[in-house]
This record gives structure tokens, sequence and C-alpha cells, in this order.
């Protein structure tokens, strides 16, 4: 995290006038955010991991439909990632995800589940 964005969430959560759990949402968007602009390999992995993990209902539904704005965008790991929530985790919003967005299965095995 670079000092500017390690300063903005620093400044959200202890000096800004905004409710704690308003700036806990605003320091979640920004995160899912970031995350879904760098499109790394890890950082999609990072957005898999929050929208399987749980940690919050908000977190893992806003990283999920950051998967899938990138996996509409043809993003090949983005797409992978949402099979395998939906196939190997049971994810149902994942699976509905799949369905809904029309997705290509990354190997053909995984269309036929679908």
């Amino acid at each position: 995290m670079s000092d500017a964005t390690h300063d903005l969430v620093h400044f959200l959560l202890t000096a800004s006038q905004l409710p704690i759990e308003e700036a806990q949402r605003l320091a979640l968007r920004g995160a899912v955010a970031f995350l879904e602009e760098a499109g790394t390999p890890e950082a999609i992995g990072g957005l898999a991991e929050v929208a399987r993990s749980g940690i919050s209902v908000e977190a893992a539904a806003q990283a999920l439909e950051s998967l899938r704005r990138l996996s509409r965008s043809g993003t090949g790991e983005a797409i992978a990632k949402v099979f395998e929530l939906a196939i190997q985790y049971n994810h149902p919003d994942a699976q509905a995800a799949v369905v809904v967005d029309n997705l290509p299965a990354p190997e053909p095995g995984p269309q036929i589940v679908f």
C-alpha cells in the first residue's frame, strides 16, 4: 500500500467526521476498486479470497461484483476465479454470475456444469 493510500485510510478511520461504519465502507470500496484496477493475477486472487471467505457480506458482494466486471471485460484470470468460486466452493452468487453473465468456461469441462 502506498504512503498516500495508507494516509487516506488512516484519515478515514481516525480523523474524519464520518461515522466509523461509513469510513469503513469507504475504505472497503477503495480497496476493492484498487484491486480491480490493478487487475493483476495477485489482485484478482485477493478479490476471489474476499468473495469466498465472507469477511463480511458487504465485502464479499463487492469483491464478487468486481470479479464479474473484470470477467465481462474478458479478463481470463477473473473468469477462472468466478468458475472456481462457483464449482469448487459452491458459491451460489458466483454460480448465478456464470449463468447471468454467460461466462465462457476457462476450460471446456466446467461449461457442462452450467
